[in-house]
């Protein structure tokens, strides 16, 4: 059986998505995911560092210079500030330092997350997917797009029971790719799923 289908047919892989690099790979293939570097989370990622940094640089020189006298609250300010300026790193990291890969074998799928503060790595034996799901979200508000997702179950080789796997991307593009390409390489239903939140 072949791992990733000719174009054109189902689950093909034309056009790959713009954030999806695909590569054959020892066993089988590789399919790797790199977020968009610019997006509106980066912004935020990017004030939260200036922010927090500025202000627990400021908090420390005067600490330190300035002669002041170090009071509970201070502390607790300082580590507020610190946790703050972790979370625009942590933030950062996740958008700019982040890849998904998904290697494709005929037995199984590896799922690796790698990033600076993340690593992480799943393995789903391909006779325990029981289902590929595309599961599309509302927009809450008017001014956004919807959100689609790719959702692998499989049975957890540890109890048996139904676990789920959210594969990386949440455009239709991404979704109408991966997911028929998956249900293919699995040998499983594809199902849309239309979620109310």
């Amino acid at each position: 059986m072949e791992l990733i289908p000719e174009p054109g047919g189902p689950g093909s892989t034309d056009p790959i998505p713009q954030q999806w690099t695909v590569s054959t790979a020892h066993e089988g293939v590789e399919l790797t995911f790199s977020p968009s570097r610019w997006t509106p989370e980066i912004v935020v990622g990017i004030g939260m560092v200036a922010f927090f940094g500025y202000w627990a640089a400021v908090f420390l020189y005067q600490w330190i210079f300035g002669g002041e006298q170090v009071v509970v609250a201070g502390v607790v300010l300082f580590l507020l500030l610190l946790a703050g300026l972790g979370s625009g790193f942590y933030v950062l990291d996740g958008m700019l330092d982040a890849t998904t890969r998904y290697d494709l074998s005929t037995h199984s799928l590896a799922v690796t997350e790698q990033s600076l503060f993340r690593n992480s790595k799943t393995e789903i034996d391909r006779a325990q997917v029981t289902e590929v799901m595309q599961v599309v979200t509302p927009p809450q508000v008017a001014a956004d797009r919807e959100t689609w997702r790719t959702v692998l179950t499989y049975r957890s080789p540890l109890d048996d029971q139904p676990s789920r796997i959210v594969l990386a991307g949440y455009s239709q593009k991404e979704s109408d790719w991966l997911a028929p390409l998956l249900a293919h390489w699995s040998g499983v239903a594809l199902r849309r799923h239309r979620s109310d939140h």
